[in-house]
């Protein structure tokens, strides 16, 4: 996988515009969907769970199904019906950005494909807790079982990361990523973002999550509300909001 996704970064990959998703949940009288058929989505007031703040979407409408059963199975931010926003939106490296979780392991790819890079990154800039991330001490494995980095850190503390063919971690490991990439965009922007875009051409396939980080609004193409196991489609928010009327 490493080989053919340090292919894909050379080449030009344009603006993509596709549909993207997003679960929510009707809470009382639907207020979170009317607000955000009236003002559009507000990016900056969405948090990012230890990721970084962004609102985040799924690139398939299957992945956005299942993430809404597994939150209503375990009671997670519950309230009402189950509802999925349907977005249709370019895809640019200046307002998008990777959700660091779910593509985990492409960032573990990147890391190791510009290891050189990688470890002019001082010891003092990414901070974890009340430790720093040990730079100078991590480690590249090439284990016959696992392609993966070592990061160690101040502390003491150590782990490993994610294969790089694996699909996502847990959102300790992902906050680090986060922020080792982040790091990365803001000193060697040029090389960040041509990564971006062929992980962004490969989202577009495969199905997975990203987030939205721009400053406008996103605005609502359609959704669907889950009611009695269906879901129903609204592409229009005047159907809706005669519906809520009754």
């Amino acid at each position: 996988m490493l080989n053919s996704f340090l292919y894909m970064e050379k080449q030009f990959v344009p603006h993509l515009k596709i549909k993207l998703y997003h679960t929510t949940y009707s809470r009382n009288n639907f207020e979170t969907l009317l607000s955000f058929l009236k003002h559009g989505v507000q990016p900056k007031k969405a948090e990012g769970y230890g990721q970084g703040a962004g609102f985040y979407l799924w690139t398939t409408k299957e992945l956005a199904i299942a993430h809404a059963t597994f939150q209503k199975e375990r009671h997670l931010d519950f309230s009402g019906f189950s509802i999925i926003l349907t977005f249709n939106e370019k895809l640019n490296e200046d307002e998008w950005d990777l959700d660091y979780e779910v593509n985990s392991n492409l960032i573990v790819a990147f890391l190791r494909g510009h290891w050189k890079l990688f470890k002019t990154i001082p010891d003092t800039a990414i901070k974890r807790n009340n430790a720093y991330l040990t730079v100078s001490k991590c480690e590249k494995n090439n284990f016959i079982f696992a392609k993966n980095i070592t990061l160690h850190f101040s502390d003491g503390h150590s782990f490993s990361t994610i294969d790089a063919k694996r699909k996502d971690s847990d959102i300790d490991e992902a906050s680090v990523l986060g922020k080792i990439f982040n790091y990365l965009q803001e000193n060697h922007p040029h090389l960040t973002k041509h990564f971006e875009k062929s992980a962004f051409k490969v989202m577009a396939k495969r199905g997975t999550a990203i987030k939205y980080v721009g400053s406008k609004p996103l605005k609502i193409d359609s959704f669907n509300i889950e009611i009695n196991s269906k879901w129903l489609n609204y592409k229009k928010s005047k159907e809706f909001f005669e519906l809520s009327r009754n």
